[in-house]
């Protein structure tokens, strides 16, 4: 049976009995097709070093342009990423990459 809950940012998640997100829109779940689409178009990744992170939310410094902008994500994305790490996002389809690890994110500025 599946339950809803809510985060801080007042977003609502559907539980499964997995306890995965059902949502596969940008800060929730990253499903395949959008792991895929983002592995096959490189040159849409940027560059960035974690400034500061606050439960689901990272704070971001693009390299390239200097702006800085935050990220979120429905569970806390400190077991991810920690200030001074460096990252890529992919601003198309809403990936946050930190080494091997994957997370889907939306950009909230």
């Amino acid at each position: 049976m599946a339950r809803s809950t809510t985060s801080a940012t007042a977003h609502s998640c559907v539980i499964g009995e997995d306890m995965a997100c059902a949502h596969v829109t940008p800060g929730h779940t990253l499903d395949l097709m959008r792991r895929r689409l983002a592995a096959a178009t490189p040159s849409r990744w940027q560059d960035a070093l974690v400034t500061a992170v606050s439960g689901g939310v990272a704070e971001l410094a693009l390299l390239e342009s200097g702006r800085v902008l935050r990220v979120w994500n429905h569970e806390a994305i400190g077991s991810t990423v920690v200030a001074g790490d460096p990252v890529a996002l992919h601003g198309v389809y809403g990936v946050l990459a930190a080494g091997d690890s994957w997370v889907s994110v939306r950009e909230l500025d």
